[in-house]
């Protein structure tokens, strides 16, 4: 769960810094090569925490459902169980 919210942190910080210098250069239209530069930058790390950000999220997911059959199949053993003992019980009353 931190990691999803560090990997949101960062997509939130580089796009808020990424306009910021976006506007800057928008006033400035002279240096081409930085606007380049800009852009390529701003695409990959966006990318790269979206990327992460995904991952996290289907790695918790999956681990959830995994969870969740344990408990499940954990729940299922515990009931069949007591039907045998039950069972055992009224064979011998």
């Amino acid at each position: 769960m931190r990691r999803l919210i560090v990997y949101l942190i960062i997509i939130v910080y580089t796009i808020y810094d990424t306009y910021g210098k976006f506007s800057q250069l928008v006033s400035d239209l002279a240096s081409i090569q930085s606007f380049d530069t800009l852009f390529i930058y701003s695409a990959v790390v966006i990318y790269i925490a979206i990327d992460r950000l995904l991952k996290e999220l289907v790695s918790d997911v999956d681990k959830f459902q995994k969870e969740k059959r344990e408990k499940e199949r954990a729940t299922i053993k515990k009931q069949k169980e007591q039907i045998r003992i039950n069972s055992l019980r009224k064979r011998r009353i």
